[in-house]
């Protein structure tokens, strides 16, 4: 029987996180499946990933018993945008004197390339960026009731407009929404006569990502 010499490589790159888009902050799974069990010593694999006009890094730290998959999360940051999550790179790193990823007989890996990229089997779609603030927001005061009026963003991934408002002057209680990009005025009823209310606004698009708040009115 001959001696093993063939040094592991990377079958495929999967997900055990469902198939979707996902909103800034979500964490996705990211799992690295080898030909044969190893170990990772003195080092960490660093996993480039295709997020859009910033890709990110990921890494595996530690593998100490022999394993034939290991995995890490990645979390949507802010600007990420792009409809097929996938691996640009994978590299070893050295975070000691030995670095190494090895089969159980020692042969260490030589290529980093996996034979299946990430979309091969899945399709995850990121979206990390935010509608931007809403502008030219203003107020008028009636008998209870304050109506607000704003101008329409250009977004075309739009879900609805928050309103926020109370007596602070920097309100963040939602106290009403719209349904639509073109929705632009609201009446806020149930107000109290002779008392000054504060109101700012926010945009989200259809996942939820939300922008910064709107300038400050008051009536």
């Amino acid at each position: 029987m001959g001696q093993d010499i063939t040094p592991p490589t990377i079958s495929s790159v999967t997900s055990t996180t469902a198939n979707g888009s996902y909103k800034l902050g979500s964490l996705i799974n990211v799992t690295v499946n080898f030909k044969e069990p190893v170990t990772l010593t003195d080092a960490e694999l660093v996993i480039e990933l295709e997020t859009g006009a910033t890709d990110r890094t990921i890494s595996i730290n530690t593998i100490t018993v022999a394993l034939s998959a290991s995995d890490t999360s990645y979390e949507v940051q802010k600007g990420d945008q792009t409809s097929a999550l996938s691996v640009n790179t994978i590299s070893l790193s050295a975070k000691g004197n030995s670095p190494a990823l090895k089969d159980t007989v020692g042969n260490a890996m030589i290529i980093f390339t996996p034979t299946a990229n990430l979309e091969s089997a899945h399709t995850i779609a990121v979206d990390g960026v935010a509608p931007a603030a809403p502008t030219g927001l203003s107020a008028t005061a009636g008998d209870s009731l304050v109506t607000l009026s704003w101008n329409t963003n250009s977004e075309t991934d739009f879900g609805k407009y928050r309103i926020y408002g109370g007596k602070t002057s920097s309100p963040t209680t939602a106290v009403d929404s719209t349904l639509a990009v073109g929705e632009i005025s609201k009446t806020i009823t149930g107000r109290d006569n002779d008392t000054t209310y504060y109101y700012r606004l926010a945009a989200l698009d259809v996942l939820g990502n939300i922008s910064d708040y709107s300038s400050k009115v008051s009536t």
